[in-house]
């Protein structure tokens, strides 16, 4: 079953941002590595399958406990999300001069920016894109746990979905995509407690990493790409969160290394933030790019990854000691 804090999910969410830290980095360091961004590909979309699958396996679970608590707080968490998207965007397209309020210079007006990112969505048109889908997913995920009956057979709607939009070839854009992939993180969250011993049998586990084997040794160096449609999306997501599950029950969490990293992930959403800005201050200080074996290149990415950890360390002492500070941390991010 799932305890109310599985630290295995921090854990995952620890390697999601850490794969987010080496991605951004090759991104904003290095040029036309495309095969490194294939391997890649999951953490983004990675992060809006978990967040539905806590909404379906965890979310659901306090709904029949406290539904008033979670007609509440999904809702809030929905808006906060909004909200940060929108201070970190709008501040910086002010001062970048591309988005605009009524008559001037920008490049395009708030309204016509607004429109493109929350309806069609755009990694390019925005920062922190993918928190967009994610409050999408959230708002939207009470709606799943009316019916019984139709919860243990989402699953099997959203599979025949995903099929049917990749057979069809149909273009989702980048929010509707993103928010499809969540809704199957609620549909797996759904059932979690029905299939707990399926997915904690050894032969799974072994038939998972084999899989993983297979995607990342053969597929990928072979020119197949894992990010051709929704359905192979899917279950290449899939794959590698039941890989790092099966991990993270292995390890001791309370290990040095696999603790900083369920550290990471308990400051996910923080983090991931930080991240980022961080990796674009040190693009516009350094003012190059690196080879892919190049140690500079290394060196930036092991020593954001420490900072980050640093960083949530900080975070977690300043919260113990002042109030003031817990509160703002909450009202921001929990």
């Amino acid at each position: 079953m799932i305890d109310k804090r599985d630290e295995v999910f921090d854990f995952i969410k620890g390697i999601l941002v850490i794969g987010m830290v080496i991605y951004h980095s090759f991104n904003y360091f290095t040029l036309n590595y495309s095969l490194v961004f294939e391997y890649f590909s999951f953490v983004a979309r990675g992060f809006i399958l978990i967040s539905g699958f806590i909404c379906g396996a965890i979310y659901y679970q306090k709904y029949q406990e406290n539904r008033q608590y979670v007609l509440r707080r999904l809702p809030i968490r929905f808006l906060k999300l909004i909200a940060i998207f929108l201070v970190i965007n709008i501040g910086i397209g002010i001062i970048s001069g591309k988005i605009g309020f009524g008559n001037n210079n920008a490049e395009i007006s708030f309204v016509d920016w607004a429109m493109t990112v929350f309806l069609h969505g755009s990694p390019y048109t925005s920062n922190f894109e993918i928190l967009v889908p994610i409050a999408y997913v959230l708002i939207v995920a009470p709606l799943f746990f009316q019916n019984i009956g139709f919860k243990s057979n989402l699953i099997y709607v959203i599979l025949l979905a995903y099929i049917i939009i990749s057979l069809l070839k149909i273009d989702l854009g980048y929010n509707l995509h993103c928010f499809l992939i969540g809704i199957g993180g609620i549909s797996i969250g759904l059932i979690y407690n029905r299939i707990y011993r399926f997915i904690n049998n050894k032969y799974f586990q072994i038939a998972a990493t084999i899989s993983i084997f297979i995607i990342y040794a053969i597929l990928i160096p072979e020119g197949f790409s894992i990010r051709q449609n929704i359905f192979v999306v899917f279950v290449h997501i899939c794959i590698v969160i039941i890989n790092l599950y099966s991990l993270g029950r292995l390890l001791d969490l309370k290990g040095f290394f696999p603790s900083q990293v369920t550290l990471i992930g308990r400051y996910s959403l923080m983090l991931y933030i930080g991240q980022i800005i961080l990796l674009r201050l040190l693009r516009v200080a350094l003012g190059t790019t690196f080879l892919l074996m190049d140690k500079e290149l290394w060196i930036i990415i092991i020593a954001v990854n420490i900072a980050m950890v640093f960083f949530a360390l900080l975070v977690e002492k300043i919260r113990k000691k002042s109030r003031n500070i817990e509160r703002l941390y909450r009202l921001i991010f929990a």
